[in-house]
């Protein structure tokens, strides 16, 4: 049964209110200022059916992707099919503002992206061992410049 969901001032069909979906897809580009970092160049929105509600991820954020460490990347590489979920997870670690303050649950949340983007059962249990034991070292470590600095975002205008 098909919902809408109206947040930020857009509509959204959520196709099953149970399930996590990606509402909108993004747009990444390198972040030249930054060692293998990324920004979002148009908002990211996920229905979250454990928080019952859209996650936003806003433009101009800056993430890494997906901090692999060095050891597990012939496993995993930073770019793959985990993009997504690993974007919105950055957004629920990095941001004090955001909609989760557990450190557990973002790292769950992220699990559920990881199936509805199709990653393979092993690599998501291997992502979610790497945050079960690694992911406290960086939930809410302080960022200089989570976002694109207003002076430089001219640079990576897209349209």
């Amino acid at each position: 049964m098909y919902q809408t969901v109206v947040y930020d001032n857009q509509t959204f069909v959520v196709i099953d209110k149970s399930k996590t979906q990606i509402l909108s897809r993004t747009l990444f580009d390198a972040y030249d200022e930054g060692k293998e970092d990324w920004v979002i160049l148009k908002d990211l929105y996920v229905w979250s059916h454990r928080l019952q509600l859209v996650i936003k991820v806003q433009k101009w954020f800056i993430t890494d992707l997906a901090s692999i460490p060095k050891i597990a990347r012939f496993l995993i590489s930073v770019n793959e099919g985990h993009r997504y979920a690993a974007v919105v997870h950055d957004w629920l670690y990095r941001n004090s503002a955001s909609e989760v303050q557990d450190r557990r649950l973002a790292d769950v949340i992220m699990l559920d992206i990881l199936r509805i983007c199709n990653v393979a059962t092993w690599k998501r249990v291997i992502i979610y061992g790497i945050l079960f034991f690694l992911g406290g070292l960086s939930f809410r470590k302080s960022y200089k410049h989570p976002f694109v600095p207003h002076d430089m975002r001219a640079k990576y205008q897209y349209d």
